[in-house]
């Protein structure tokens, strides 16, 4: 095989100016007509015809080959020709385009360190979860533009809040259905069920309901009742086909499972508009569980606000969750206005009866989990009645002032008369506890548990942890 020339180049720009010279970034351009980082004319020193590196750089050519100030040196070996070259680009360039590639880096450094700022302020507000944030676009000096993201690390979450809150909110029921139903609709765009036997010998997965036409045909080709939609068939030996599907196999077979094995078992006589507006039906209570779901994520932020739905032979849960904005006061309702939600936080398809419930979880029992830092916050926005919130929130924050580290034997805990709440000994080898204090017997670390249950039956569990000196 006769090798073709080809050429590797490897090039190294030496940017430091000579001693005693004027530097590269004076204003007079030393190379007129030469473009930045392109070869001077009359600069290129080469080695013969297949000398080694070695030979041509201990020869004369090269000790004496030098660049000139506002130019550095590059390095070519071309492989073909087997020749080695040295010779000087112009790393010359104007104050004004230094100055304006400085202030492109610093543009460019300030909006990347924005955005991680930005990410771990997001990620610190929001433990266990992670957030991008985007930076530029930014233009450089040669019109090429620069633009990405910068995720920060996610922040663990605390070892006495690793649970994850899951706060139901009102359930939706089949008393919550819209009086309208779309299945009038669904009955006129569906055909009867076609007789069998109609198939070619290219059988398609709509056998025995749909018809077999030869060649690849679009759908206003299909004949009718078959033109409620249709898919092409490759068969290998055979040619190409297309299936054509009547309105009532494709609508069994798009929901696919048992739905198409009874309407196959039926010889298509299965009534599939009954099966499509009652999966109209669960799908409008389940839209209506996610409106009520996301009102009351809205209200407490960080916490997954849950609501059940059940109806038509079906139930189950809609989830939201509405992330912490470190810049605002999201997380808690320390509004001023009125305890009840306005109507423009109340979702739309629930009845006003039942509209200032939909972001309460006065309902429904509700286990939070945490420090008391963090107790003491969530119950600001979980439970209901704000004067017994407030006083669960100082129980709370009383919690943090008890010493850790004790030398006696008693220690006080705070106490609120007006609450339902119990301590309970979770070392009661090293310790004992009572709603008004805890009696540390021996070494080792004492664990109480402090449980809290509202009016509404929300309970929020912390943990206290203490150590006596002996």
């Amino acid at each position: 095989m006769k090798l073709q020339n080809w050429a590797v180049a490897a090039i190294v720009a030496l940017m430091v100016p000579l001693m005693g010279a004027s530097p590269s970034w004076a204003e007079t351009d030393p190379f007129p007509g030469v473009a930045y980082g392109q070869e001077i004319p009359g600069t290129r020193i080469s080695s013969a015809v297949g000398e080694s590196w070695a030979s041509f750089n201990a020869s004369a050519a090269v000790a004496a080959h030098s660049c000139a100030t506002g130019s550095g040196n590059a390095i070519e070996s071309n492989v073909g020709a087997r020749i080695r070259s040295y010779y000087c680009i112009k790393t010359w360039q104007a104050t004004s385009t230094t100055d304006a590639w400085a202030d492109y880096r610093e543009t460019l450094a300030a909006a990347q360190a924005a955005a991680g700022e930005e990410s771990q302020a997001w990620n610190e507000a929001n433990p266990g979860k992670q957030k991008c944030v985007q930076w530029g676009p930014i233009t450089d000096p040669n019109g090429g533009v620069s633009s990405g993201g910068v995720c920060a690390n996610v922040v663990p979450i605390a070892d006495d809040s690793e649970e994850k809150d899951e706060v139901p909110a009102e359930s939706v029921g089949e008393g919550d259905e819209s009086s309208e139903s779309d299945s009038d609709d669904a009955n006129s765009s569906l055909s009867e069920a076609p007789l069998p036997g109609l198939a070619a010998s290219i059988r398609g997965s709509g056998y025995p309901f749909t018809v077999i036409i030869e060649g690849q045909v679009a759908l206003s080709e299909c004949p009718s009742p078959y033109n409620a939609a249709n898919g092409l068939i490759a068969a290998i030996g055979e040619g190409t086909f297309t299936e054509c599907w009547p309105a009532a196999a494709w609508a069994a077979y798009r929901i696919g499972g048992d739905t198409w094995q009874m309407f196959k078992a039926t010889d298509g006589t299965y009534d599939i508009n009954a099966v499509i507006d009652n999966r109209k039906k669960v799908e409008l209570l389940k839209a209506k569980a996610k409106e009520v779901a996301e009102a009351a994520a809205l209200k407490t932020p960080g916490i997954d606000r849950c609501s059940s739905w059940s109806g038509y032979g079906e139930s189950g849960k809609e989830c939201a969750y509405a992330f912490i904005d470190p810049k605002g006061k999201a997380g808690l309702d320390n509004s001023s206005e009125a305890d009840e939600p306005s109507d423009a936080d109340e979702p739309s398809s629930v009845e006003d009866s039942e509209d200032k419930s939909s972001i309460s979880v006065g309902l429904d029992s509700t286990e939070v989990k945490g420090s008391s830092l963090v107790i003491a916050q969530r119950a600001i926005a979980i439970t209901p009645d704000k004067v017994e919130a407030a006083s669960i929130s100082d129980l709370a924050k009383g919690f943090t002032e008890v010493d850790t580290i004790q030398r006696s034997l008693f220690q006080w805990f705070p106490r609120d008369r007006e609450l339902n709440y119990k301590v309970e000994s979770l070392t009661p080898n090293v310790c004992l506890a009572s709603s008004w204090r805890v009696r540390i017997t021996n070494s080792g670390l004492c664990q109480v548990e402090i449980l809290i249950t509202d009016s509404e039956g929300n309970e929020y569990e912390l943990i206290k942890k203490m150590r006596r000196y002996f």
